[in-house]
């Protein structure tokens, strides 16, 4: 079976499969992480007819061990429902508060990053904002403030977008609404010029329109309007932004990176299944606890040379765990997180949970968003809002 065949049925049963999603119209997060992982199947079995990149020896099985695992990890999204009348919010002042927070926090962000932020808008060289924040001597920020303000802006960014629309819904008094609103989305796009970073460009345009679906429903046809206009204005922009960081990281001529974020990381996932030989025991999700107790780590190694491309999560879980491993592992995750989605009502903290496992597993269709130590960080901003909202009544 050739190469391009095996791609056009990797590409049919996740077309057929958000085919199904939209007509039985149950779960709406499954439903877009299956839409944006059937574009890049397409997209991929297209730039291989093309050429676009080495797709020799591909097999059906690794695609077949692929969507299986990937419709593991979406299961729990199939017990929400709909999240918009489940969420309901009792403490609205310490949700006020939390907001408050998150405003003063981001003016510190802001001054934070403002000087790099500026100094590369200005230039136009984003490849140089690149390489400074990703070298061995990058420095996100000078002090604690500055880096609690960085944890708190991008850590929080999910609850407080979740209230913004919520308030606006069901019409609740609090003046700074418009800037819970707001600002997580700003404040996204001020991180992705900072980091010289494409994604959080597509992060802050996924996540509200993911919001304004949930809503949707709540909204009358003129904000439904505006909002639509909002998102695909902010979305050009972002898109443009996008290029923009390409061609100066790049070059104006290069659209190789095209390719990479549509449908390579298809290939470099195959590969990784169909040729990893040497496992890393869960290195690469468990890295900060392997540094933290002074563990021995085992490089995992793969017989085929991928370089550095987008291994999507599924690839990295199985160069970490193997094929049982990940099998396993994907049902762990499916059992705790079913039995959290499968509440009849949703808190904020709940909605936080929902909405960043979301997010890791749509970003999964190019890498492995987050990691163990991310989400200890999740628990303890939920630590956080839970200590709010027993303080404040």
């Amino acid at each position: 079976m050739g190469s391009s065949v095996v791609l056009a049925i990797n590409a049919i049963v996740y077309c057929l499969m958000f085919s199904f999603l939209i007509k039985s119209k149950k779960s709406l997060l499954s439903t877009i992480c299956v839409a944006l992982y059937a574009i890049i199947s397409v997209a991929c079995f297209f730039f291989e007819k093309t050429g676009a990149f080495i797709s020799k020896d591909l097999y059906l099985w690794p695609y077949i061990y692929y969507f299986g695992i990937f419709i593991i990890f979406i299961y729990p999204f199939s017990k929400i429902g709909n999240l918009a009348t489940k969420f309901k919010i009792k403490n609205v002042r310490a949700m006020n508060f939390l907001s408050d927070i998150y405003i003063l926090a981001s003016i510190f962000f802001f001054i934070t990053v403002a000087s790099q932020v500026i100094t590369t808008i200005r230039s136009g060289n984003f490849f140089s904002a690149y390489i400074l924040m990703r070298g061995e001597d990058a420095v996100y920020y000078t002090n604690f403030i500055g880096q609690l303000s960085i944890n708190i802006v991008n850590y929080l960014k999910i609850p407080i977008t979740a209230y913004g629309f919520y308030a606006y819904v069901n019409m609740i008094s609090y003046k700074r609404k418009s800037l819970a609103l707001i600002l997580p989305f700003v404040n996204s796009i001020i991180w992705g010029i900072y980091l010289a970073s494409r994604t959080d460009f597509f992060i802050a345009v996924i996540l509200y329109a993911t919001f304004f679906l949930i809503f949707r429903d709540y909204f009358n046809r003129r904000t439904k309007k505006i909002i639509t206009f909002a998102i695909i204005l902010f979305g050009s922009l972002a898109a443009l932004s996008v290029f923009m960081i390409s061609a100066s990281r790049f070059g104006s001529g290069e659209t190789e990176w095209f390719s990479e974020y549509f449908g390579e990381s298809f290939i470099t996932a195959h590969h990784k299944i169909a040729n990893t030989i040497q496992y890393s025991d869960g290195s690469y999700f468990f890295r900060y606890f392997y540094e933290f107790f002074n563990i021995p780590t085992k490089a995992q190694i793969c017989s085929v040379d991928i370089g550095y491309a987008f291994i999507t999560l599924i690839g990295a879980r199985y160069s970490d765990f193997g094929f049982w491993g990940t099998i396993l592992f994907a049902l762990i995750v499916c059992s705790v997180f079913t039995n959290i989605f499968r509440k009849k009502t949703y808190g904020i903290i709940t909605v936080y949970v929902i909405i960043y496992y979301f997010q890791d597993i749509l970003m999964g269709v190019y890498y492995d968003s987050t990691n163990a130590i991310s989400w200890v960080v999740v628990g303890i901003f939920s630590l956080f809002i839970f200590s709010i909202k027993k303080i404040i009544k």
